[in-house]
């Protein structure tokens, strides 16, 4: 997935508690021609990070869950302020200071491969908000992200369907990649990763989708299943199946989660901003037992 990434990153800067083995981290970020520097001791540099933080193109912070976390809180705050996007990595589970959770956060040991790879590809494709000078007091839509909307028109397209939905997401101001890894070795991929900030940022980005003409209600299970392991291994929060049909009736769905609809509505609720508001008054029926 790492040739798919939509933005142009060269540059990484990493925060990491000092003397913390970095694992694969520095490999991955070699093999997407990503050069990273480390932040180095400052009681002994004159210089702070600062600098070489405004010169990265964006920044990964390492915690282990120990007291030298405090550098990596400093670092995070440094880059907030310098409009930087931050991918948060935690190598132990612990709970997080409370203005470090509107981060892209992942829970991987960082000799993962696997997994870092994939969290690592999943944080370079998506939009990220670009520098600004607005205040925290502005609502999440009057910050809403800026992704690229040109197409790379070898993107493996396998229906026209899934090139309809596509070009909707990215009509509306978003952005997507077409056959996204899961990250844990499955052969299962579904057809589009979106993000939709723009619309829903808690909900849809990025959400999950797969297109399909028709699906019969035996086929109908088997695929929620395999979009639902998918949704978990991504940490994605809503998963959407496209039919050009409605879909069959059935007594019971999986997960509140994964929503079903078909593409002409997909493409007017897209089109009107208003994907973000059926989607969460679908999950709240069906949380309800009301469909």
């Amino acid at each position: 997935m790492s040739d798919e990434a939509s933005n142009n990153y060269h540059r990484c800067f990493i925060s990491a508690p000092i003397g913390l083995e970095l694992g694969v981290l520095p490999e991955l970020l070699v093999e997407r021609g990503i050069s990273w520097e480390w932040a180095k001791d400052d009681t002994i540099e004159s210089q702070g990070p600062t600098s070489r933080i405004a010169a990265a193109d964006f920044v990964l912070i390492v915690l282990n869950g120990t007291r030298a976390d405090y550098r990596g809180v400093f670092d995070a705050g440094v880059a907030v302020g310098l409009g930087k996007p931050i991918l948060l990595i935690q190598t132990r589970a612990r709970a997080l200071p409370l203005d470090l959770r509107r981060f892209t956060t992942v829970k991987v040991g960082l000799r993962n491969r696997e997994a870092l790879s994939f969290h690592l590809d999943l944080f370079l494709a998506a939009p990220h908000p670009r520098p600004s000078t607005t205040t925290a007091k502005q609502s999440a839509r009057e910050q809403a992200f800026r992704p690229s909307k040109t197409r790379d028109a070898q993107r493996p397209f396998v229906t026209e369907l899934e090139r309809r939905a596509y070009d909707a997401v990215l009509a509306a101001g978003g952005s997507a990649i077409a056959e996204p890894q899961s990250g844990t070795g499955a052969k299962y991929r579904p057809d589009l990763l979106a993000w939709l900030g723009n619309i829903d940022a808690e909900l849809l980005d990025p959400a999950v989708i797969e297109v399909r003409n028709t699906v019969d209600s035996k086929a109908a299970g088997r695929l929620e299943e395999r979009l639902l392991k998918f949704m978990h291994a991504a940490r994605v929060r809503t998963g959407l199946i496209l039919t050009v049909f409605p879909p069959p009736p059935r007594e019971q769905q999986l997960s509140p989660n994964v929503l079903w609809l078909t593409i002409d509505e997909f493409e007017n609720l897209i089109r009107t901003a208003e994907l973000g508001t059926f989607v969460r008054e679908t999950r709240n029926r069906i949380m309800h037992g009301a469909r």
